[in-house]
Protein backbone atom coordinates (compact mmCIF):
# COMPACT_ATOMS: atom_id res chain seq x y z
CA UNK A 1 0.00 0.00 0.00
CA UNK A 2 1.43 3.46 -0.92
CA UNK A 3 0.92 5.47 2.06
CA UNK A 4 1.73 9.24 2.66
CA UNK A 5 0.98 12.19 4.00
CA UNK A 6 -0.46 15.14 2.60
CA UNK A 7 -2.24 18.59 3.49
CA UNK A 8 -5.75 19.72 1.18
CA UNK A 9 -7.45 22.52 -0.17
CA UNK A 10 -10.71 22.42 -0.95
CA UNK A 11 -11.59 23.96 -4.61
CA UNK A 12 -7.67 25.15 -4.60
CA UNK A 13 -7.27 26.74 -8.38
CA UNK A 14 -3.47 26.33 -8.53
CA UNK A 15 -0.54 24.81 -6.01
CA UNK A 16 1.15 27.83 -4.82
CA UNK A 17 5.02 27.01 -4.29
CA UNK A 18 7.83 28.97 -2.86
CA UNK A 19 11.38 28.79 -3.31
CA UNK A 20 13.27 27.88 -0.09
CA UNK A 21 16.39 26.78 1.32
CA UNK A 22 16.96 24.26 4.73
CA UNK A 23 19.43 25.88 6.60
CA UNK A 24 18.92 23.80 10.06
CA UNK A 25 18.01 20.38 10.53
CA UNK A 26 16.26 19.41 13.84
CA UNK A 27 16.16 15.75 14.16
CA UNK A 28 12.87 14.73 16.38
CA UNK A 29 11.95 11.19 17.57
CA UNK A 30 8.47 10.35 16.32
CA UNK A 31 6.68 11.30 20.02
CA UNK A 32 8.13 14.71 20.18
CA UNK A 33 7.44 15.86 16.51
CA UNK A 34 3.67 14.63 16.77
CA UNK A 35 3.94 16.77 20.04
CA UNK A 36 5.51 19.79 17.72
CA UNK A 37 3.01 19.50 14.66
CA UNK A 38 0.30 19.79 17.27
CA UNK A 39 1.75 23.15 19.06
CA UNK A 40 3.03 25.08 16.42
CA UNK A 41 2.61 28.41 18.05
CA UNK A 42 4.16 27.33 21.10
CA UNK A 43 7.57 29.08 22.25
CA UNK A 44 10.01 26.69 21.08
CA UNK A 45 13.85 26.73 22.38
CA UNK A 46 15.04 24.79 19.21
CA UNK A 47 13.56 27.48 17.42
CA UNK A 48 14.69 30.68 19.49
CA UNK A 49 18.05 28.58 18.95
CA UNK A 50 18.16 29.58 15.37
CA UNK A 51 16.69 32.67 14.45
CA UNK A 52 19.35 33.53 12.58
CA UNK A 53 18.79 30.40 10.12
CA UNK A 54 15.58 31.70 9.46
CA UNK A 55 14.95 34.72 6.49
CA UNK A 56 14.07 35.86 3.19
CA UNK A 57 16.93 36.66 0.89
CA UNK A 58 16.62 39.26 -1.50
CA UNK A 59 15.78 36.99 -4.26
CA UNK A 60 12.65 35.98 -2.15
CA UNK A 61 13.81 32.85 -1.25
CA UNK A 62 12.69 31.42 2.37
CA UNK A 63 15.40 30.08 4.44
CA UNK A 64 13.99 27.87 7.51
CA UNK A 65 14.58 25.52 10.02
CA UNK A 66 13.38 21.70 9.24
CA UNK A 67 11.49 19.84 12.18
CA UNK A 68 12.56 16.15 10.84
CA UNK A 69 10.38 13.05 12.28
CA UNK A 70 13.42 10.55 12.25
CA UNK A 71 10.95 7.59 11.98
CA UNK A 72 8.11 8.45 9.45
CA UNK A 73 10.58 10.70 6.99
CA UNK A 74 8.11 13.62 7.12
CA UNK A 75 8.84 17.07 8.40
CA UNK A 76 7.62 21.07 8.97
CA UNK A 77 9.91 23.83 7.22
CA UNK A 78 9.45 26.66 9.51
CA UNK A 79 9.95 30.54 9.09
CA UNK A 80 10.18 32.20 12.84
CA UNK A 81 10.65 35.41 11.28
CA UNK A 82 12.47 36.41 14.32
CA UNK A 83 9.60 34.84 16.86
CA UNK A 84 10.21 31.60 18.57
CA UNK A 85 7.80 29.82 17.63
CA UNK A 86 6.20 28.50 14.20
CA UNK A 87 4.68 31.78 12.89
CA UNK A 88 5.02 30.42 9.03
CA UNK A 89 5.05 26.80 7.94
CA UNK A 90 4.89 24.37 5.36
CA UNK A 91 4.19 20.66 5.96
CA UNK A 92 6.95 18.69 3.65
CA UNK A 93 5.96 14.82 3.19
CA UNK A 94 9.01 12.18 2.66
CA UNK A 95 11.36 15.03 3.36
CA UNK A 96 14.10 12.97 4.66
CA UNK A 97 14.48 10.93 1.75
CA UNK A 98 15.57 13.74 -0.72
CA UNK A 99 17.52 15.11 2.29
CA UNK A 100 19.89 11.93 3.17
CA UNK A 101 19.79 11.69 -0.73
CA UNK A 102 21.98 15.28 -0.71
CA UNK A 103 23.63 14.50 2.20
CA UNK A 104 25.06 11.22 0.32
CA UNK A 105 26.26 13.17 -3.24
CA UNK A 106 27.56 15.87 -0.81
CA UNK A 107 29.96 12.96 1.27
CA UNK A 108 30.99 11.02 -2.17
CA UNK A 109 31.72 14.77 -3.61
CA UNK A 110 33.73 15.40 -0.48
CA UNK A 111 35.46 11.87 -0.73
CA UNK A 112 36.49 12.27 -4.42
CA UNK A 113 38.18 15.43 -3.58
CA UNK A 114 39.96 13.65 -1.06
CA UNK A 115 41.42 10.85 -2.96
CA UNK A 116 42.44 13.43 -5.68
CA UNK A 117 43.91 16.11 -3.08
CA UNK A 118 45.52 13.86 0.13
CA UNK A 119 48.77 13.86 1.04
CA UNK A 120 50.03 10.88 2.92
CA UNK A 121 46.45 9.86 3.27
CA UNK A 122 45.29 12.93 4.80
CA UNK A 123 42.91 15.93 3.70
CA UNK A 124 41.68 18.74 5.06
CA UNK A 125 39.10 21.05 4.11
CA UNK A 126 37.60 24.24 5.54
CA UNK A 127 33.94 23.57 6.79
CA UNK A 128 32.80 27.45 5.46
CA UNK A 129 34.62 26.71 2.29
CA UNK A 130 32.81 24.11 1.88
CA UNK A 131 29.60 25.22 2.06
CA UNK A 132 30.40 27.51 -0.39
CA UNK A 133 32.12 24.24 -2.72
CA UNK A 134 29.29 21.81 -2.60
CA UNK A 135 26.42 24.35 -2.34
CA UNK A 136 25.09 22.87 0.91
CA UNK A 137 25.03 24.37 4.87
CA UNK A 138 27.51 22.55 6.86
CA UNK A 139 28.24 23.76 9.94
CA UNK A 140 28.58 22.17 13.40
CA UNK A 141 25.58 23.00 15.25
CA UNK A 142 23.19 23.45 12.49
CA UNK A 143 22.22 18.89 12.33
CA UNK A 144 22.81 19.19 8.30
CA UNK A 145 26.88 19.11 9.14
CA UNK A 146 26.06 16.41 11.74
CA UNK A 147 24.61 14.30 9.54
CA UNK A 148 27.05 14.71 6.71
CA UNK A 149 29.80 14.07 9.03
CA UNK A 150 27.76 10.75 9.92
CA UNK A 151 28.13 9.70 6.32
CA UNK A 152 31.46 10.71 5.79
CA UNK A 153 32.58 8.03 8.82
CA UNK A 154 30.23 5.21 7.08
CA UNK A 155 31.83 5.53 3.68
CA UNK A 156 34.62 2.48 3.33
CA UNK A 157 37.30 4.88 2.03
CA UNK A 158 37.90 6.71 5.33
CA UNK A 159 39.30 5.88 8.70
CA UNK A 160 39.05 8.85 10.63
CA UNK A 161 37.08 11.85 10.67
CA UNK A 162 38.00 14.61 13.05
CA UNK A 163 36.36 18.21 13.32
CA UNK A 164 38.58 20.52 15.18
CA UNK A 165 38.98 24.34 14.44
CA UNK A 166 36.33 24.71 12.22
CA UNK A 167 37.85 22.26 9.65
CA UNK A 168 37.66 18.43 8.92
CA UNK A 169 40.28 16.32 8.84
CA UNK A 170 39.70 13.19 7.01
CA UNK A 171 42.25 10.50 7.26
CA UNK A 172 41.66 7.74 4.41
CA UNK A 173 41.78 4.29 4.97
CA UNK A 174 45.31 2.97 4.59
CA UNK A 175 44.60 -0.65 2.92
CA UNK A 176 41.64 1.08 0.61
CA UNK A 177 44.34 3.37 -0.39
CA UNK A 178 46.79 0.89 -1.10
CA UNK A 179 43.89 -0.85 -3.33
CA UNK A 180 43.57 2.14 -5.03
CA UNK A 181 47.17 2.16 -5.82
CA UNK A 182 47.25 -1.41 -7.39
CA UNK A 183 44.48 -0.03 -9.60
CA UNK A 184 45.98 2.91 -11.12
CA UNK A 185 49.00 0.47 -11.09
CA UNK A 186 46.75 -1.90 -13.60
CA UNK A 187 44.87 0.61 -15.10
CA UNK A 188 48.62 1.90 -16.17
CA UNK A 189 49.47 -1.55 -17.32
CA UNK A 190 46.93 -1.71 -19.28
CA UNK A 191 47.13 1.20 -21.25
CA UNK A 192 50.68 0.57 -21.64
CA UNK A 193 49.30 -2.81 -22.88
CA UNK A 194 47.07 -1.26 -25.27
CA UNK A 195 49.37 1.24 -26.77
CA UNK A 196 51.98 -1.38 -27.37
CA UNK A 197 49.10 -3.28 -29.00
CA UNK A 198 48.81 -0.20 -31.67
CA UNK A 199 52.34 -0.10 -33.06
CA UNK A 200 54.17 3.36 -32.40
CA UNK A 201 55.06 3.70 -35.84
CA UNK A 202 53.64 5.41 -38.63
CA UNK A 203 51.17 3.79 -41.11
CA UNK A 204 50.38 4.72 -44.84
CA UNK A 205 46.14 4.57 -45.13
CA UNK A 206 43.74 5.93 -48.00
CA UNK A 207 41.80 8.56 -46.26
CA UNK A 208 38.30 9.45 -47.80
CA UNK A 209 36.75 12.72 -46.36
CA UNK A 210 33.03 13.43 -47.29
CA UNK A 211 32.97 15.67 -50.49
CA UNK A 212 36.60 14.83 -51.29
CA UNK A 213 38.62 12.67 -53.09
CA UNK A 214 41.07 10.09 -51.59
CA UNK A 215 43.95 11.17 -50.22
CA UNK A 216 47.15 8.84 -49.56
CA UNK A 217 48.76 9.74 -45.88
CA UNK A 218 50.41 8.99 -43.12
CA UNK A 219 49.37 8.69 -39.20
CA UNK A 220 50.41 7.88 -36.47
CA UNK A 221 49.45 4.41 -35.30
CA UNK A 222 48.04 5.44 -31.72
CA UNK A 223 44.16 5.17 -30.80
CA UNK A 224 43.38 8.85 -30.12
CA UNK A 225 45.32 9.17 -33.48
CA UNK A 226 42.50 7.22 -35.00
CA UNK A 227 39.74 8.17 -33.44
CA UNK A 228 41.13 11.61 -34.49
CA UNK A 229 40.89 10.90 -38.20
CA UNK A 230 37.37 9.44 -38.05
CA UNK A 231 35.96 12.31 -35.45
CA UNK A 232 35.20 9.62 -33.04
CA UNK A 233 35.00 5.79 -32.03
CA UNK A 234 36.67 3.89 -34.51
CA UNK A 235 34.90 0.97 -36.15
CA UNK A 236 36.85 -2.17 -37.97
CA UNK A 237 35.04 -3.15 -41.18
CA UNK A 238 37.01 -6.42 -42.72
CA UNK A 239 37.96 -6.20 -45.76
CA UNK A 240 39.87 -8.70 -48.97
CA UNK A 241 43.26 -8.90 -49.06
CA UNK A 242 44.19 -8.21 -45.27
CA UNK A 243 42.69 -5.01 -45.33
CA UNK A 244 40.34 -2.90 -43.11
CA UNK A 245 38.61 0.34 -43.30
CA UNK A 246 38.65 1.98 -40.35
CA UNK A 247 35.30 3.86 -39.74
CA UNK A 248 33.51 6.06 -37.27
CA UNK A 249 31.24 3.66 -35.18
CA UNK A 250 28.24 6.25 -34.51
CA UNK A 251 28.68 7.99 -37.66
CA UNK A 252 25.02 7.36 -38.61
CA UNK A 253 23.56 8.40 -34.93
CA UNK A 254 25.77 11.00 -34.85
CA UNK A 255 24.11 12.64 -37.85
CA UNK A 256 27.30 12.57 -40.20
CA UNK A 257 27.15 13.20 -44.07
CA UNK A 258 27.13 9.80 -45.85
CA UNK A 259 30.25 9.89 -47.81
CA UNK A 260 30.97 6.42 -49.88
CA UNK A 261 28.95 3.39 -50.33
CA UNK A 262 31.11 0.24 -48.76
CA UNK A 263 29.41 -3.58 -49.54
CA UNK A 264 25.44 -3.19 -49.55
CA UNK A 265 26.21 -0.12 -46.70
CA UNK A 266 27.15 3.55 -46.93
CA UNK A 267 29.46 4.88 -44.57
CA UNK A 268 28.92 7.98 -43.16
CA UNK A 269 31.93 10.26 -41.60
CA UNK A 270 35.31 10.44 -42.82
CA UNK A 271 37.03 7.02 -42.80
CA UNK A 272 40.29 5.07 -44.14
CA UNK A 273 41.88 2.30 -45.32
CA UNK A 274 44.67 0.44 -43.60
CA UNK A 275 46.28 -2.91 -43.63
CA UNK A 276 45.22 -5.75 -40.93
CA UNK A 277 48.88 -7.51 -39.70
CA UNK A 278 48.34 -11.49 -38.32
CA UNK A 279 48.87 -10.42 -35.03
CA UNK A 280 45.40 -7.76 -35.40
CA UNK A 281 47.67 -4.74 -35.69
CA UNK A 282 46.93 -1.79 -37.62
CA UNK A 283 49.54 -1.62 -40.42
CA UNK A 284 50.47 -0.24 -43.56
CA UNK A 285 49.01 -0.35 -47.00
CA UNK A 286 51.48 -1.88 -50.20
CA UNK A 287 51.70 -0.15 -53.22
CA UNK A 288 49.22 -2.38 -54.89
CA UNK A 289 46.40 -1.84 -52.13
CA UNK A 290 46.91 1.76 -52.18
CA UNK A 291 46.38 1.97 -55.87
CA UNK A 292 43.39 -0.45 -55.46
CA UNK A 293 41.52 1.45 -52.63
CA UNK A 294 42.69 5.15 -54.18
CA UNK A 295 40.60 3.75 -57.28
CA UNK A 296 38.01 1.63 -55.74
CA UNK A 297 36.97 5.48 -54.01
CA UNK A 298 37.82 8.02 -56.85
CA UNK A 299 34.34 8.49 -57.41
CA UNK A 300 32.41 10.97 -54.78
CA UNK A 301 29.27 10.43 -54.99
CA UNK A 302 26.22 11.90 -54.32
CA UNK A 303 23.37 10.92 -51.77
CA UNK A 304 19.91 12.22 -51.47
CA UNK A 305 19.61 11.66 -47.89
CA UNK A 306 16.59 9.04 -48.23
CA UNK A 307 18.98 6.42 -49.28
CA UNK A 308 17.76 3.10 -46.72
CA UNK A 309 21.27 2.53 -46.01
CA UNK A 310 21.60 5.83 -43.90
CA UNK A 311 19.20 4.87 -41.11
CA UNK A 312 20.82 3.04 -38.10
CA UNK A 313 20.21 -0.56 -37.83
CA UNK A 314 21.15 -3.53 -35.66
CA UNK A 315 20.91 -7.17 -36.34
CA UNK A 316 19.94 -9.91 -34.26
CA UNK A 317 20.71 -13.14 -34.05
CA UNK A 318 19.10 -16.08 -32.88
CA UNK A 319 19.87 -19.54 -31.82
CA UNK A 320 17.60 -22.55 -31.26
CA UNK A 321 18.27 -24.28 -28.24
Amino acid sequence: MLKTNAIFERKCSAIQTQPCVIETVEQMEHEKFEEFSNGLLQDRQFIADHKEDMFVDSNGVIHGLLALDMESGDGILIDSSGYDYARYSAYMPNIKLYLDEQIALTADKIIKDAITNAENGRWVFDIEDASECYEIPIRENNGIGGMLLSALREKQETAEIVVEDNCVNITLDSEYCNKLKENEQDLENDTVLEDCAITQNKIKVVKMDVGMPPVVKEIENTLAALQAEVGGLIECVYLDNGCLAVVNEEGKLNGMEPNRRLGSDIICGPFFICGDSDDGEFVSLDDKQVEKYTQMFSDVPTFTGEELELEPRMTFIGFDF
